[in-house]
């Protein structure tokens, strides 16, 4: 009964952590979890359970006070839904060992692209082109179910990548 509670009060503080900087806590909950001796699958569904929880109540926030821009959010939105079934379909079909060397792999690559990156952001407000969104929606929706993790942290390095701010 001791470790559920530790493991409240981790997913809280490190929810409540990563929501200021808006980020998904699924980064670090899922590894943290894991090493703490919860199976990774069980991690990886906790995962997108808490970021589902923080993305639909944030959103809602934001919808509520008028501060998304649907022509931006919609794209990226319904592409990453439809994608991040098929990555959590396909997830589950592979050896756990694969899917968790994956994980790594892919928090290295995005944290990389994150500090290495020194690209001139262009901004949101000039034209942007939508299948860049269903792109990056795609990709960030594909590993979002298929790591467990928010698609926002796969997504905002791409767009970065791409010159355009998140």
């Amino acid at each position: 009964m001791i470790e559920y509670l530790i493991y409240f009060i981790l997913t809280l503080a490190l929810s409540t952590l990563f929501a200021v900087a808006g980020l998904g806590s699924a980064i670090a909950l899922v590894p943290l979890l894991n090493i703490l001796g919860l199976p990774f699958d069980i991690v990886r569904a906790l995962g997108l359970f808490v970021n589902f929880l923080t993305t639909v109540t944030t959103s809602f926030l934001n919808f509520k006070k008028n501060l998304l821009d649907k022509a931006f959010v919609l794209p990226l939105v319904i592409s990453s839904i439809i994608t991040a079934y098929i990555g959590a379909k396909l997830s589950l079909s592979m050896d756990t060992e694969v899917v968790k060397k994956i994980f790594g792999f892919t928090l290295l690559i995005l944290a990389s692209m994150i500090l290495f990156a020194k690209i001139q952001a262009k901004g949101r407000n000039e034209n942007f082109d939508k299948r860049l969104l269903l792109v990056s929606g795609s990709i960030g929706g594909f590993f979002s179910g298929f790591l467990g993790i928010g698609g926002g942290s796969i997504i905002s390095p791409i767009l970065i990548f791409f010159g355009i701010r998140t």
